[in-house]
């Protein structure tokens, strides 16, 4: 089993980005290449004789991640997806952490987008408005990193089709910049302002009844809580979730584990 068989690559990302449990025969050859970390799922069944905890071993369920740029390489081997190599892998210009950041917006979009879509519809960076437009048109999905840097709201954009709605999704992506940074309360004020007054008429345009906001820190949660998000906006629906780092102290904002988003190993912080 090679690592350019595009059914494998297809489930080790999606096993890695949305931490599906694995069984180890289904990776065991990607596992004795060295390139995947893997880590078994706690389970309260007991092992009696030698043989039984043979089997046991080999049913036992796992998670698995791997480095970004491993992953980036299993990316580049399913199709369409061949050209995005300078997108995901940006030159090292700059600081560490410009580049840590980038690949940082680039990571929480294809999560947002692989939890989205069955195929990986990830495109290179590119006009919000050519998108939303084409997308209205044609209904196929699209995920992608703005190539607007003006528009300081938002970082990752997708577009899908979700039963009978047409979905229209936001990320606003922050790389810490130190491991005990804790995320401000009014830069997520500020990401649901732009919602409000950027995304519903983007919603709009592109024909979507619903908006799915996330705001992914690799920051602590604030320790005060930030403002509630309305609900409906002109007919929008929209539903909002922060990602972020559990503080030490108690806090009275509602967050989600950034865990529970990205997998640990992938890019740490």
């Amino acid at each position: 089993m090679a690592l350019n068989d595009h059914k494998l690559c297809m489930y080790l990302v999606r096993s890695i980005l949305l931490q599906q449990k694995v069984k180890l025969e289904e990776i065991v050859e990607v596992a004795q290449l060295g390139v995947v970390f893997i880590t078994p799922l706690e389970d309260e069944s007991p092992c009696i004789t030698p043989r039984e905890s043979e089997l046991y071993s080999l049913s036992t369920f796992y998670n698995i991640s791997m480095p970004y740029p491993m992953l980036v390489h299993i990316l580049l081997q399913l199709p369409g997806l061949e050209s995005l190599r300078s997108d995901l892998i940006p030159p090292r210009a700059g600081s560490g952490r410009e580049w840590s950041s980038k690949v940082f917006e680039h990571l929480c979009a294809l999560r947002a987008c692989v939890e989205a879509t069955e195929e990986i519809a990830y495109r290179s960076p590119a006009s919000v408005r050519d998108m939303l437009t084409a997308f209205k048109e044609d209904q196929e999905a699209r995920f992608f990193l703005s190539s607007e840097r003006k528009e300081e709201g938002v970082d990752g954009i997708g577009l899908h089709v979700d039963g009978h709605h047409n979905v229209l999704t936001l990320v606003q992506s922050k790389y810490p910049d130190s491991p005990s940074a804790t995320q401000k309360p009014g830069e997520i004020d500020k990401f649901l302002d732009f919602v409000e007054k950027h995304g519903v008429p983007w919603a709009q345009l592109a024909g979507c009844s619903k908006i799915m906001a996330m705001f992914v820190t690799g920051r602590l949660a604030p320790r005060h809580a930030y403002r509630t998000p309305m609900t409906s906006v002109q007919d929008v629906e929209i539903t909002f979730t922060l990602y972020a780092k559990p503080p030490p102290t108690s806090s009275n904002c509602v967050f989600a584990d950034i865990k529970d988003f990205l997998p640990e190993g992938i890019l740490c912080f």
